[in-house]
């Protein structure tokens, strides 16, 4: 696969280097996942992350900021909880 990928110029190389680092992401996180010892799961943090700063795709070296529903961010209105209140009866006009 890399040497088609390689022949197709610029475009074949930056499609190689987001699939290794979607590869290197996908390791990570199956590690994390088995419970493996600090030291591999670091490895291979250190392995993605260097990948990602060193290649040449703006949107694999940029890390995005992270959305507004996770911890540290604002909520959106849609996650906020209900108002469990009880309606207040109107009062009448007659």
């Amino acid at each position: 696969m890399w040497n088609p990928l390689l022949d197709e110029g610029k475009i074949g190389q930056t499609l190689l280097s987001a699939w290794i680092a979607k590869e290197s992401l996908r390791t990570l996180l199956a590690l994390a996942r088995t419970g493996a010892d600090r030291h591999r799961i670091g490895q291979a943090r250190y392995k993605f992350l260097t990948w990602c700063a060193d290649a040449d795709i703006p949107e694999v070296r940029t890390v995005p900021s992270p959305p507004p529903w996770t911890a540290g961010g604002t909520r959106s209105p849609r996650s906020s909880t209900p108002d469990t209140t009880t309606p207040k009866a109107k009062a009448s006009t007659a």
